[in-house]
């Protein structure tokens, strides 16, 4: 879907560096023109669904966050076809909690860093309304 709305760049992209979407597979790419400055792609297996998965998609959010000095990213699940409007506030919540432990554990061994340190974070792909 997001792919699509991209005219193939993220398929294009992803080929070159080798991406096939394993588990804790990530690669960050810069797409120049689209609004951000860099787009990451991070691996969850086709089918997760149990929450140790998409706590570790938050904490490789997190850390791909932290490599890039970003103060803002977001989150876009590629499908969530299938999934009652329960599970995709579960999934949120467990990406989100994901984050928080990732972010912690940065945070809390270098207390004293003045790099830039993530602020907002949005998750999208996960409608759950009409």
């Amino acid at each position: 879907m997001l792919d699509g709305l991209l005219g193939g760049l993220l398929s294009e992209a992803s080929s070159e560096e080798d991406f096939t979407g394993k588990t804790g597979q990530s690669t960050v790419l810069r797409l120049p023109g689209l609004g951000s400055k860099r787009v990451g792609l991070i691996g969850l297996r086709q089918r997760a669904s149990s929450p140790a998965a998409f706590c570790g998609l938050g904490e490789s959010v997190a850390a791909a966050a932290k490599t890039a000095q970003a103060n803002s990213v977001a989150v876009f699940l590629a499908s969530s076809e299938g999934l009652s409007h329960e599970s995709k506030l579960s999934i949120a919540s467990t990406i989100a909690s994901g984050m928080v432990l990732g972010i912690h554990e940065f945070n809390s061994i270098k207390s004293e860093s003045k790099k830039p340190q993530l602020k907002y974070v949005d998750i999208l792909g996960l409608r759950t309304g009409p």
